[in-house]
């Protein structure tokens, strides 16, 4: 992944919804993708995918106007 800055990044998130990384060999950010990063991919989209189905993800509460929300950091706790 480099250690230096590539600033605004957009889309970042398709290849693992949809585990398309070897789509992108020559990118700076996703090339290189290993298995942590294809299991990250897995939970991302089976998230995801629950929400879309059910409106809910697991134990990802729901949004509530004026609280305190509580944003799922997927590949480790935060």
């Amino acid at each position: 992944m480099g250690g230096r800055s590539r600033g605004a990044t957009h889309c970042a998130e398709l290849p693992f919804l949809f585990d398309t990384f070897d789509a992108y060999p020559d990118s700076p950010v996703l090339a290189g993708a290993g298995d942590a990063q294809r299991a990250l991919g897995r939970v991302f989209a089976s998230a995801l995918a629950q929400f879309v189905a059910a409106g809910t993800a697991g134990d990802w509460p729901p949004y509530v106007p004026a609280t305190a929300a509580r944003i799922p950091h997927f590949g480790g706790e935060r």
